[in-house]
């Protein structure tokens, strides 16, 4: 049995490096038992499941005998083009087309890029990533966010573009995941939905972030605030409820004001936003971060 382990950064600590910096090893793959079938535990959100238990009740293999360093060791890894603080998704028996059924790896980085890896192996075709999409393009002035942007040097650094953790949506074969890019001087948040066996657009995606509420408070106008996609920072992980709605929140960059913690809404399958709300409408320094971790539900669909 081998099983996937899937680690990033905690929360304010600097993913791994290898020795060409800005590249991180984000997808080990440790042996549990003697090689036989791959482990079929689908990891599709943060912590597993949408009350961030970290559990996987299905376990009935591993025990404190057989996780052992004579017999539970790292395999390989693969490495990435940025920073790694989302938490790595794995769904197995992917069908990619035109290279077969893998068990898959799912991993975004703060340079704006988003891979697919088989979870088995990297030596022959699987030495190169499954799919790679990248949301940037430096040559029309399209990057990630940088530390100075956002005058923030101890947080997320030196890039800022996908921090949080995406979501799979297994009914319909969707990854959605939250980009973060400067183009020409403008800054930009974007909802986007993949498809998790070729990393093609959905239709209708990507959508801007955008909205507002009334309120009086830091960096209103007119008895209206707006959501300002430069100063919050999207680092709590996505929840997709089984009512098909994708929440997301959002914190600071070092608390350099003016911050909220907002929290919106968007439907699943148009990418409509469908609420949205501000912690400190009338206030200041409202934040959702999370460290990392997600808004929650329970079963009567409560966040």
């Amino acid at each position: 049995m081998r099983m996937v382990y899937l680690s990033a950064c905690a929360d304010r600590v600097l993913p791994l490096r290898i020795t060409v910096k800005y590249l991180a090893a984000i997808a080990a793959i440790m042996l549990a038992l003697p090689a036989g079938l791959a482990g079929q535990a689908t990891v599709t959100t943060e912590r597993n499941d949408n009350l961030r238990t970290g559990q996987n009740v299905n376990e009935t293999v591993l025990t404190p005998a057989n996780v052992a360093s004579a017999n539970f060791q790292k395999l390989f890894s693969q490495t990435v083009d940025g920073y790694v603080y989302a938490q790595p998704l794995y769904v197995p028996n992917v069908n990619i087309p035109g290279n077969g059924v893998h068990n898959v790896i799912y991993v975004a980085t703060e340079n704006d890029s988003l891979y697919a890896f088989d979870a088995d192996s990297n030596t022959g075709n699987n030495f190169n990533p499954l799919w790679h999409v990248t949301f940037i393009n430096p040559y029309d002035g399209i990057t990630p966010i940088s530390d100075s942007d956002v005058n923030c040097y101890t947080g997320v650094y030196p890039q800022i573009g996908i921090t949080s953790t995406p979501v799979i949506d297994m009914s319909t074969g969707t990854i959605y995941v939250l980009v973060e890019t400067k183009e020409n001087g403008n800054f930009f948040q974007r909802l986007h939905a993949l498809n998790i066996s070729n990393g093609q657009e959905l239709s209708g995606s990507p959508v801007v972030i955008a909205g507002s509420v009334p309120g009086s408070g830091a960096g209103s106008s007119g008895g209206i605030l707006t959501f300002d996609p430069l100063m919050e920072l999207q680092r709590s992980a996505l929840l997709l409820t089984s009512g098909g709605n994708l929440f997301l929140a959002w914190a600071s960059y070092c608390d350099n004001p003016p911050f909220h913690g907002w929290v919106m809404s968007y439907n699943k399958a148009t990418l409509q936003q469908n609420g949205i709300w501000a912690s400190t409408a009338n206030g200041s320094d409202g934040g959702i971060w999370m460290s990392g971790s997600g808004l929650a539900t329970d079963g009567r669909g409560s966040i």
